[in-house]
């Protein structure tokens, strides 16, 4: 792609930010549309404070404008592969409507991690801390991570489940000396990065609640909300160049193969039940237990019930008089 200016780049970036924002007031989860909106302003804002901070050094040194116009570049294509994303996901299509759900409620992204922060936060009393297993302080830590290895679940996004809470290493390296302390470290840090990679960090309580109620159906779910239909414009009184542009023949184009994409889906009601359980089922929330004083993790589970048919009364008047063995009454 050329590169092009930057009054044009900035041009380009707001009609991409608007539709960006306009493709999230029509995702179906009403907390997805909150949350992927403000994700997205925030987004824009930090990314034009540095592109902004990159064009005042500019002005002073010129060989800094080819590195402008390519972070422009890189920018705006981000911008339209997340877009493309929102719309494909808006259009049904499941694993972009998935990476949605897991995004909105901390399964995946930058939410996960701001979850995970109150686990690393170490309790105030005052324990010792047990070498390469999880201290006793950070106690919201340590049944969360008990709790999801004996599940032995995964995540929606490929992750290997979490096997034990205890990190284990040899004591001795290959030539039969002790492990130095240096190396040790090193592989205690490198554990416990790949430790919180499998973690779930819980939900709060309210919003697990709701995420129950979606996921079984109690709260009925409002629907995907219609599209804006688009201005009716006067042919007569458009300009002759745009009125070519109009009824000009498309050009014809690459369909993009389907490999590794899902096919759009109507969004149905059944439909985003089912998402929602995948997602509530890597859920936990944390409730403190005041029998046992300690910390109690419950995760996502929904008793699916298939719903018992309904028959019309021109055909239960067939069966009157007849018992549910099929024997006739007397």
């Amino acid at each position: 792609m050329p590169l092009r200016s930057t009054a044009n780049n900035s041009q380009v970036a707001l009609h991409l930010y608007r539709e960006t924002l306009r493709e999230c007031t029509y995702l179906p989860d009403p907390a997805a549309r909150i949350y992927i909106s403000s994700y997205v302003r925030s987004r824009y804002r930090t990314v034009k404070s540095k592109l902004l901070e990159l064009q005042q050094k500019e002005k002073k040194d010129k060989l800094l404008k080819q590195k402008l116009l390519a972070r422009w570049t890189r920018a705006l294509a981000s911008g339209r592969k997340y877009r493309n994303q929102l719309r494909r996901a808006n259009e049904g299509e499941q694993e972009c409507l998935k990476r949605v759900l897991l995004h909105t409620y901390g399964r995946a992204g930058e939410r996960r991690y701001a979850l995970l922060q109150p686990l690393l936060l170490a309790d105030p009393q005052e324990i010792p801390i047990v070498q390469y297993r999880i201290s006793p302080q950070y106690s919201r830590l340590k049944a969360l991570a008990e709790a999801q290895c004996q599940l032995g679940i995964s995540s929606g996004l490929s992750r290997i489940p979490l096997k034990s809470s205890v990190a284990s290493f040899p004591r001795n390296n290959q030539w039969a000396r002790r492990m130095p302390v240096k190396r040790e470290k090193n592989l205690l840090k490198r554990w416990f990065a790949q430790f919180l990679d499998k973690l779930f960090p819980p939900l709060p309580e309210d919003e697990w609640e709701r995420l129950r109620d979606l996921a079984s159906g109690e709260e009925p779910w409002e629907g995907p909300r219609p599209r804006r239909t688009g201005i009716q414009y006067n042919v007569s009184n458009l300009h002759p160049d745009a009125l070519e542009m109009i009824l000009a023949p498309r050009k014809p184009t690459i369909e993009r193969s389907n490999g590794g994409i899902s096919r759009p889906h109507q969004i149905t009601a059944r439909y985003m039940r089912r998402l929602w359980q995948k997602v509530f089922s890597e859920t936990p929330v944390l409730q403190w237990d005041t029998t046992r004083n300690d910390w109690k993790v419950k995760f996502g589970t929904i008793n699916r019930v298939k719903p018992t048919p309904k028959l019309p009364d021109a055909d239960r008047l067939l069966f009157v008089g007849v018992s549910n063995k099929g024997r006739i009454e007397r």
